[in-house]
Parts: C-alpha cells; structure tokens; sequence
C-alpha cells in the first residue's frame, strides 16, 4: 500500500509526480499486534470499571483498578507510535525502499527526520550548490537559464536530490543566489522585452511570478543597472586606482569579463553579465546625479546634479565622492593658495579652490557650497 501511495495519485493512471515530497511512516506486523493487544487491554479495563460502576468495592481492589486503567491508557500511544516503526521513501535510484526505525519514545517525526536514511535536509541550501557543477546537479549542459519554480520544485520531484521540509526555502535561496550577483534574474514582458535584476532584491509582485527564470550571469544582458552597484567598492574590480571610466565601464559589462575576487589563499572568478551603453551610460548619469559618484571631464565636473550622456565620453572620469567641505578649510590660513588678491587688494576666495587643490579639479555647483555644521556637503539642489 505504501508503495503504491508513492508511485500513484488516484490511481494507475495517474502517476504522482511530487514523489520526493512523501515520507510514509507504516506500520510493522508485529507492531500491530502490540498495538491491539494494548487495545484489548484497556478495553477489557475500562469494562471492569463500568461493571464496578455503582458496586461497592473495597479499597485494595479500587486502588488495583485505577493503577491497572493509568497503565494501559499510558501504554497504548507508546504502542502506537513504536508500532509505527518502518518508514517508506523514495531513494535515489528512484525506487521505493524501507527501513526501520530503532525503538524510542521521542516524537516519531523527529526520529525520521534525524535518520540519514530518510535523506531529509533540515538546513538552508546554498545558493552556490544550486550552480551547474555544484552537488545537486540541476543543470543540463545545453541550458543557460531556468525557470525559478522548477529549481525549487526539483527537490520535491527528482529522486536523487534531499527532501527538504519547505519547498519555498529553496526558491527564496534561488533569489538570494540573484542578491548575491550569482544569476541574473529574469522576466519577459509581453512586448517580448525582459526586465532584470542582478545584485539587487527581487520585487515581491515579480516573486510570485511562473514565468520567472534565473540566467547564468556570462550569458544574460542586463536592462537595467541600478546605479548603487556603480559605487566605489559595490563590484570587485569595477574601478581602478580610484578611478571609474567610461572605457573600464564598458570593459567589465561586456559580456566576456569575470571579476577576480581574493580569497584566503586562493582567488574566485566570477562572471559579470552584459550591459549595453545604452543602459550604462544613464545609470552613470545616475550616480553622478545622487552623489555616488563625482564627475570629472576636463577642467569641469559634476556632483550630485543632472549630467547629459554626452558628458560621458572616452575623456570622463568618475570619481569617489568628494569630502565634506567645512567652514574652517576655506580660511587664508588654512588653504593660501585658494585665496588671490584682487583688484583693490582685497583678499578673495576662488569658489572652485579647494576640491581643485585637493583634486586637482574643480567641482560643479552640486558641492561647491560649504558645510554649515562642517559634518556633510550641503547640495544646491536641496
């Protein structure tokens, strides 16, 4: 009976799919004849009681009774539950097979669950297990992208992987995989078009979509790059020497380029997927417009203000953040060289001195103006 439970539904004809999902607990022979004979035993008790009912009975005998009635009614769940002693799954071969439990007294589920026998995975997977040529093997050569709900269902369906308890830890681990910058995260629109996400949470509404799939990273196309992920530090080897350009940023999207990152005695190479400029040039836009990043482009640059793509050639340069200007720095004797003497011998303060003394640049009007309280740059957009 068991296991005919696992292969089928409703019957021959219609054969269960999520075979891997099941875990049966039945019953031995001789466990079942433990467990009636309790049965027996507490019925023939209880029936002694009703006789005895409205008799007068001494004191010895009563005190027999009830200590007779407690025993059995304590006997018979522990019957049932170590009668209950051989435990039916699907292995890896695909086959039913059988084992038993040694006897106790804990909760039967628990005693299951703790059998390597029953191959159940209590622990989260990791997302990088989930990767072709990671352990759980769910990748064929020929395939570049997936749908989400199938990698979470395969652990319910494919023999060969562990059970796992909840079928939805796998799919958010498949999405944390996405955060992680593993895969690339995909959903068509119905003009055939494909939203995107890498690095970047998942949106709840886009979670619960079927037709959502993870890329493998070196054969999606991103079509969008939230400008966050353009900061200093955000990739492993985006910038170089402090220095962002529009060259570099095009070397590392191009869809053939793998990311070094150092480990404790041993180095990872990880994938980047493709962007074309047509999406990266305004994502750098972006993040010179909410400070991540400063702009530079000859002798002017720009911070925390709008920047047209065409500022964005070969001779662009980003870089970090400029650092807040307080009040003191801009004194005579704290920065001479930005003070020059004018006409009437007055002396006067350049406006675009300090970040070009310090940089050797000058700033565009979204950091120029000084910190009042000398902790943050105040911006002329606020």
């Amino acid at each position: 009976m068991a296991k005919r439970y696992l292969a089928e539904t409703t019957g021959p004809k219609r054969p269960r799919v999520n075979r891997n999902a099941l875990v049966l607990a039945a019953p031995s022979r001789d466990g079942l004849d433990a467990m009636r004979a309790s049965a027996r035993t507490l019925l023939g008790w209880e029936d002694v009681s009703a006789q005895l009912q409205d008799q007068t009975v001494d004191p010895l005998r009563a005190e027999r009774l009830r200590r007779e009635l407690q025993e059995a009614r304590s006997r018979l769940p522990q019957m049932v539950r170590q009668g209950y002693a051989v435990v039916v799954s699907v292995g890896e071969d695909g086959e039913a097979q059988a084992f038993r439990l040694a006897a106790a007294a804990g909760p039967l589920f628990i005693e299951i669950k703790n059998d390597e026998r029953a191959r159940i995975k209590e622990t989260a997977v990791d997302a990088e297990a989930l990767l072709p040529g990671g352990p759980f093997d769910l990748w064929r050569d020929d395939e570049d992208a997936r749908f989400v709900k199938d990698l979470a269902n395969a652990f319910t369906r494919d023999p060969r992987l562990p059970k796992v308890l909840n079928a939805g830890v796998v799919h958010d681990t498949v999405l944390q995989g996405v955060e992680r910058g593993l895969l690339v995260a995909r959903l068509a629109r119905p003009d055939a078009s494909a939203r995107t996400w890498w690095r970047t949470p998942v949106d709840q509404e886009a979670r619960q979509e079927q037709t959502l799939e993870v890329v493998l990273p070196q054969q999606a196309v991103l079509s969008d790059l939230p400008p966050e992920l353009l900061a200093p530090e955000a990739l492993p080897g985006l910038w170089q020497d402090g220095r962002l350009t529009l060259k570099q940023a095009k070397g590392y999207f191009n869809g053939n380029h793998a990311a070094t990152i150092a480990h404790d005695g041993w180095e990872e190479q990880v994938p980047i997927p493709r962007c074309y400029g047509a999406i990266l040039k305004p994502a750098l836009a972006e993040a010179v417009r909410q400070g991540i990043a400063w702009l530079a482009n000859g002798p002017t640059s720009y911070w925390k203000e709008g920047v047209t793509t065409a500022v964005l050639d070969e001779q662009a340069v980003l870089l970090p953040p400029p650092e807040p200007i307080a009040p003191a720095d801009l004194t005579p004797s704290s920065l001479p060289a930005a003070w020059a003497d004018d006409e009437n011998q007055r002396r006067s303060h350049r406006p675009g001195a300090v970040p070009a003394a310090r940089r050797g640049i000058a700033l565009g009007s979204g950091a120029r103006r000084p910190s009042r309280s000398g902790a943050k740059p105040l911006a002329s957009d606020r």
